[in-house]
Parts: C-alpha cells; structure tokens; sequence
C-alpha cells in the first residue's frame, strides 16, 4: 500500500484582493469573505457571489458586480466596502453596458454610437458630483473590450480597434485613454501579458524582454531584459516583479529597472498575486512547494523587494487517479490543487508484495501531455519503461489546418530523454486529433482522423522507428495488442487472429468457442477475454485459455462487460459492490472479493504481465493506492517481442542495439554465442533484475573486452524469472563481421 503522497501545503483559499485587509476565498465554491489586516476580523459576503453574476470585481477592499441579463437580480451596479461596511447599487443607464473597473468615485461604462463604434464612459457614484464624463480615446474603439486589470487609478483594457485587437490605459483622473505598443511577438488576437504597476504599465515586449511605458506624462518607453518572462506583471519602485512560470515551476521574480541582476522574491508560488491598495503585493506562496503560505511583498529599506509570511496555510492532502501497472511498476496521476503531475512507483516482483515509499522518478512540466495533462488518455506505459502519448487530445472543434497530432515518448527514470515525432503516412497525410488506444513495448494502436476523408481510423504506430505503419485496424475498434501481435477477429465465428506487426503477416489463429464475433477483444499471453451476442439480446462474457483449449464463462451483467480488465490468468471486474476477481488460474472460474470501491473505474487497473491489481482508496479523500497479488502460477515466461538486425561488426566501441522484450519481469539474464566452426562459447553480455525489456547494446566482444572470431555464431539469451518460474532459452544464429565491414553490428533474427 501506499499511502498519500506527502501533503502539499496548499491553500484553503484564494487571494482576490489586499487593502487593509484580504478578500479571500476558501474553496472553488465557497463564499468570500474579507479579513482586516489590523484586528483580523473577518466579514463573510454573498454580496457579488453566486453564478447570477456576469462578472465580480475585487479591488482593495470593495467588491463589484452587477447581475447576468435575465437573472432577476437587476441590472445596476453593486458595489461594497468591507472596511467602512457601506454598500450602493448604481442604476443601469440607458445603452452602457458596466466594465469590471471602479475607482472609489467612478465606475468604468461603453456606450455603443450609431456607427456601431464603442465610446467610454466614466459614470459617478453616490460621492461624486460628476455623473457622466466622456473618456477621450487615442484611437477608435471598433468593440469587444475587455479589462485586463484594474486599480484605484486606471484600468488596462483589450479593444478591437482600426488595425486589430489592441491594449489601451486608461487613466481615471484625467478621463483618458491612450493606446499602448505592442510587441511583434503579439498574436493575432492582441492578447499578451500586461499589467499595471505605480508609475510604468508593463508589457511583454517578446522573447525575455519587457516593455514600459509611463502611466502619466510624456516620457519614452523603456525595455527591460527579463528571463523566460510572460504571466503576471507588475511595476513597483524600482523593480518589475515577474509572476513566470507555470505549476511546480511557478516563481515570483523582480527585475530592476536600470538592469542588472535579478532577484527570486518567492521561490515558489500558487497562484498570480494581487495588488494591494497599500502599494504592495501579496501572494501566496513559499520556500518550496511543501510550504504555503500568504505573503506580502514590498520594499525594504533599501528600495529592495522582499517576502513576509503573514500567515501560514495547512496542508492538504493530494488527489490521485489514472493509475498504469506494467511489470510492477506503478505509474500514477496527481493534482495537488495547482498542478497535475506523474509518478512511478516500483513494486516488488518476487516475495511479499511491497513498493517503494517515494517515486522512483516523477515528472510534472506545464503543458506536457504526458506529465501533467489532466486527461484520462494521456501517458500510456508502454511496459519497458516509457510514457507515450499524443496531442493534441480529442477536441470538440479544430480549424482545418489545426489539429495535426504528434506523438511523444518519455522515459520513466530520472534525467529520462523525451521524443517527439509527427503522426503522418504518404496516404492519408498529416494525422489530426490523435488518441492513444493500446500500447505494448515498441508498438501503439491510435485512433486519429485522417486529413484526406476527415473520417476515423485506427492505425498502428512504431514507436522506435517514429513512424506510422501501414497496418489496417478493425475497423469496430474491436483489437488487442500484445507484443508485436496484433489480434483481431476473423470472422463471426469467434476466431480471432494475430498479425506480426514485423512482417505484417498473419502468425497465429485462436477459436474462442463463442460461436460469434467479439464485440471487444483482450490478449495477456495465452489467456484471452471477450463478449459478444449471438442475438439482440443475449451475451455471452467468457475468458479463454489457449495452451489448454478451455473456455471460462463469467457471469457478467449487460452493463458491466466494458470494465472487465484481464491479467495474467485472472479478469478483474468492478460491479456497484466493488472490485471482484476472477481467478482461473488453477483451471476453474475463482471468484475473490479484491476491494470496495466508492469511485468510477479509472481508479484501478491491472498488470497484464504477470503482476496483480492496483487500486486507489479515496475514503476520507486519502487517496491510498493498495496493490494486491493474485494467487496461484503465472504462465511461463516468453519473449513477445524482438528486435535484432543481422550482423554485429566487431569494433572498439559500442554500438547496435539488441532488445528483447518480455511477458514478465526477470531476475536475472545472460546472452552468449557460440561459434558454429569452432564450438567455442563466449559469455558476451549479462545482467540482472529487468521489467520488460532487455537492451543489449554489443560490439562483438566478450564481457571481458576480448574480440570474438569473424563468421557465423549461436547465440543464446538464457533468462530467469522473477517469479521463480521455469527458465527461458531464446536462441538464433549471426553474423560476425570485422570491423571494416559496412554492415552495421546487430544479431540475426532466428
């Protein structure tokens, strides 16, 4: 079992807002609240909250909002000061439609001309004796504004103007707005980081460079150098304070102004901070990631910025999904309210079941698929120690020359290389919105949209040789893959056949004994699952086990054939019970109660390679992760998969490779070749424990450095079993060539 992960230091609530005091919020759905910063007395609000509104302004210590067209709540402007504890609504005026901007005399409106052009409208509140004032624009304002951010002072808005969307400042005391300069590397919708700070606007002004230019007056834009910045901006003294980077990498940097060095302010951080009316910022973050807590920064007395921890915040517990079990080696997701991560766990394979305590390797980089996309159907473990995955995902809509898929591929170690290459073939083109559906060692089934009739396939992917083989899927969808083979039915019969994705031929051929086609289809070895219906309304569920011609039937409702999962010589299946067992590994249908489970079936999964089930326990919200063994033998250990080229040139480096890929984890291996003329055997290379795979990189010497003879060779690859069981001898002949042949060093097929 292992337990939840060490908890994350992450906040009960949010920041919205800083004056003299903090508008917080506690959870995704719970009411804000502000809390004084003097006495710390906290005033709770459903004022602006609630889904009725179209949009809720915090700022200092007011909030705003006014109601959603229809909502029955109005359509004026509400506005609260949690400090003096006053409250006013500002009716609706006749064409304006209210901006989340709002001073403490003046609240921001457009006004649609007849023209069909947008004005800008300054309207009083209750203390102002100015109830209508005209902004006077740089440029003209053709529609969709929007406000990037706002303070006391101005707001910082995003406008379609004359020559496309544009940033505008707009400055509250003098009743102005005066478009702002954006940089080349602006997309085509204008939108890029920006924010307000007290004397200068900062703007992303492309790669690690950022642009400022004065709030007031007429001084010259400046450009600052600033590493890899983009999110949130802020000016303060003499400093920009940079929020950069996403998730686990997230940081809050200053900049100085007259260049030099730059300072980390806090380490890590949560989320982007907010600005304080105080003319500080505040943030929530911490040394690490472990260690939450609500900062304020501002200037020492040296103009310096600095980070002081007002409070800190308790831990919560992570939330786990998406588990992968290969070879015993645990793959999982998690979330610990700011990121979505990766880790592998390495189980034992012989003995009493246990697991590591922390990861062997983890991962979790912003906008990586395979690390930490949220999605149920990214990072496969392909079961030698990879992730895969393809992107983009499945999406509701994609333009027509969007969508073109990739497909990546990340070792699961520390320090692991990542890969990508693109899903295309010379039919059918670029591949478009690319899903992973099956994966064994070197091979992937996808399913993608083809560019030519825009229509789904399935397709196989060779995932060492980058590239997309000319391999037709059923086209029901009804597969399985195992190792090279990739199995499929042949015909309504219940037969099912396998073709070698080496040669693309077909290899082998099973009778399942159902008397009708599969209607989904899965392989571990020699033990195979399926249903099918031989009529409308009757289906059969059984499990087959091919060395011995028998057929398992398994009493399966209707409505829970699509969660069964089979393993070696078991299928697991999840009823509104729990997690069941069904093992048949001594010859007759077993049925063990594996684990209540009070989640969807995304919590468990099992290893087809010979190892047993996980499962995670979310009661109490724990997320523990419990693994369980399955009694009784394994199948014997095979080789499912192989890649050996045909000659090995004797050299003084290393080089070619030889894989083996295997059914079960092993304990120990060792290769040898014998020479067919003189007899002589040669231990060429050995190793010990491996899960999967068998990578053998060889240049025709012996394990002491010693040069073999030139000519033909026997080899063998002896290999035992983790699990105890009866060794494997995989045999073959090769090729030894000297070291000025042009053949590349590998071993022949056998």
């Amino acid at each position: 079992m292992i337990a939840s992960a060490p908890s994350v230091k992450a906040p009960k609530r949010q920041l919205a807002a800083a004056g003299t005091g903090l508008q917080m919020q506690p959870e995704v759905n719970g009411a804000p609240y502000w809390r004084s910063l003097q006495d710390n007395k906290e005033t709770g609000s459903d004022y602006c909250h609630g889904s009725h509104y179209a949009w809720t302004l915090r700022l200092g210590d007011m909030e705003a909002c006014t109601p959603r067209a229809g909502s029955g709540y109005g359509d004026g402007l509400r506005i609260r000061d949690f400090a003096t504890g006053t409250a006013e609504a500002l009716p609706a005026q006749p064409n304006r439609i209210w901006l989340p901007a709002v001073s403490a005399t003046q609240a921001l409106t457009t006004e649609k001309r007849a023209d069909g052009t947008l004005a800008l409208h300054l309207l009083g509140r209750s203390n102002e004796s100015r109830k209508d004032v005209l902004v006077a624009t740089s440029e003209r304002i053709d529609g969709q504004v929007s406000v990037k951010e706002a303070d006391a002072r101005g707001a910082l808005l995003r406008y379609q103007g004359p020559t496309g969307m544009r940033l505008g400042l707009v400055d509250y005391a003098s009743a102005t707005m005066r478009a702002l300069p954006l940089p080349a590397e602006a997309d085509a919708l204008g939108d890029v980081p920006a924010g307000l700070g007290r004397q200068w606007t900062a703007v992303f002004a492309g790669k690690d460079k950022i642009s400022l230019v004065p709030r007031t007056g007429t001084a010259a834009p400046r450009t600052i150098p600033a590493v890899g910045s983009y999110g949130y901006l802020h000016q303060t003294g003499d400093w920009v304070i940079n929020a950069r980077g996403g998730f686990s990498s997230a940081e809050l940097v200053a900049y100085p102004l007259t260049g030099g060095t730059a300072r980390t302010v806090l380490p890590a951080l949560a989320a982007d901070p907010v600005a304080g009316t105080d003319g500080n910022l505040y943030a929530i973050g911490g040394p690490d990631r472990y260690h939450w807590g609500i900062h304020r920064i501002s200037l020492n007395a040296q103009g310096i910025p600095v980070a002081e921890e007002l409070e800190p915040l308790p831990s919560q517990p992570v939330q786990r999904y998406g588990p992968t079990l290969t070879h015993g080696e645990l793959t999982v997701r998690q979330i610990d309210d700011f990121e979505h991560s990766t880790h592998a766990y390495r189980a034992s394979v012989s003995g009493p079941m246990t697991v590591s305590a922390t990861p062997a390797w983890s991962c979790s980089i912003m906008h990586d698929l395979i690390c930490s996309h949220p999605s149920w159907d990214v990072g496969w473990a392909t079961g030698d120690g990879r992730l895969v995955s393809a992107t983009p995902g499945i999406q509701s809509h994609c333009l027509e020359t969007a969508c073109n898929s990739d497909f990546l591929v990340q070792e699961a170690r520390p320090g692991g290389a990542r890969r990508t290459f693109p899903l295309t073939t010379p039919a059918t083109g670029p591949l478009k919105v690319a899903e992973v559906k099956a994966v064994s060692g070197r091979y992937a089934v996808i399913w993608a949209i083809a560019t030519v009739d825009r229509q789904a396939h399935g397709y196989v992917v060779d995932i060492n040789a980058g590239k997309v083989l000319d391999v037709n899927v059923d086209a029901t969808g009804v597969f399985s893959l195992w190792g090279s083979l990739l199995w499929r039915p042949d015909g309504d019969t219940g037969a099912v056949a396998a073709t070698d994705l080496r040669t693309g031929q077909v290899v082998k051929r099973v009778d399942l004994r159902t008397n009708c086609r599969p209607g989904e289809l899965q392989v571990a070895g020699d033990w195979f699952y399926t249903w099918c219906s031989r009529n409308a309304a009757t289906y059969t569920y059984s499990a087959f086990h091919a060395p011995t011609g028998k057929a398992f039937p398994l009493p399966f409702a209707d409505t829970e054939r699509s969660e069964a999962q089979l393993g070696d010589g078991y299928v697991v299946n999840r009823t509104r019970d729990g997690l069941y067992l069904y093992n048949l590994r001594s010859g007759a249908v077993v049925r063990e109660h594996a684990a209540y489970l009070s989640t969807y079936w995304k919590q468990w999964t099992v290893d087809r390679f010979g190892g047993g089930i996980a499962y995670i326990d979310d009661k109490d919200a724990k997320d523990e992760i419990h693994l369980l063994g399955v009694t009784g033998k394994a199948s014997p250990l095979t080789v499912i998969d192989q890649s050996i080229p045909a000659t090995v040139t004797v050299t003084s480096t290393t080089s070619g490779n030889t894989r083996w890929w295997l059914s079960k984890p092993v304990a120990s291996w060792k290769l040898t070749v014998r020479n067919t003329v003189s007899g002589i055997s040669s231990v060429v290379r050995s190793g010990g424990e491996a899960r999967g795979l068998i990578d053998v990189a060889w240049n025709g010497t012996d394990q002491s450095g010693k040069r073999l003879y030139s000519g033909v060779h026997e080899w063998t690859l002896t290999v035992q079993p983790a699990d105890g069981g009866a060794a494997l001898k995989s045999t073959g002949t090769l090729t030894l060539a000297s070291a000025g042949s042009a053949a590349r060093p590998a071993l022949q097929r056998p």
